[in-house]
Order: structure tokens, then sequence, then C-alpha cells
């Protein structure tokens, strides 16, 4: 069975969420220890270079696949990510859970929520 784009988005944005939800402030408090995860900016570039969650890494929801081998390193620990308000977030954490990855953590209200609770962006 061949899937298309459209379909696989639909699937994607209909999927039972899988990944563990941490808040903002919780992403905050981890940020600030010795052992804070990987944290996956979903969004594009441009999103990316004008704020962003400190420490994050920028790889758009749509590259994932391509750049994985960036993120093999990182297999067997937990990531965190987000984006702009959920939706990319929530497909790329399908890619990589398909790709074998399984420690996934999505930050609830992502890069909308962090702004709302008034946490400083790293530029």
């Amino acid at each position: 069975m061949r899937f298309t784009l459209g379909l696989f988005l639909a699937l994607a944005l209909f999927r039972v969420e899988a990944a563990e939800l941490l808040s903002v402030t919780e992403v905050a408090t981890i940020i600030d220890t010795d052992a804070a995860p990987l944290i996956l900016d979903v969004r594009s570039e441009v999103e990316f270079s004008s704020g962003r969650v400190p420490g994050a890494v920028n790889i758009p929801f749509d590259q994932i696949t391509a750049r994985v081998s960036e993120l093999e390193p990182y297999r067997n620990q937990a990531l965190i990510v987000y984006c702009h308000s959920g939706r990319r977030a929530d497909i790329a954490i399908t890619s990589l859970e398909g790709l074998g990855f399984s420690r996934l953590l999505h930050m609830d209200g992502d890069y909308l929520g962090w702004q709302a609770a008034g946490l400083s962006e790293d530029k």
C-alpha cells in the first residue's frame, strides 16, 4: 500500500498522542540542569532565527528523515520536541517514532506557550 504525503499528514494530525507532554515551566526548569536533554525545534529556519527556547537545535519537521543522522547520538536519550503551535511537532514525533526513537517528549503549548509564559528568548 502506498501512502501519499497528504494521507501521511492526515494520519499524523489524528494520531493518538504518544509522547509525554511537559509544561513550558518544566522545560525551563530542565534547561537549568546539567542533564538537560536535546531540545528539538522543528519550525522553519526563519522562525528559529527570530526566537527559540535556549539551547534548542533546529531541524525543520519536513527534514527529520533526511537529517536523522544528526540525531543518532540522541537515539537512546530523551528528546524534547516543539514547534510554533503543536501540529509540526506531532508530525516530527510521528516521524521520529517511525525511525525508532522512543523517548520523545512534547513541550505542551509549544513556542506560543513559551512566549505566553513570559520566558526569556535565546536569539
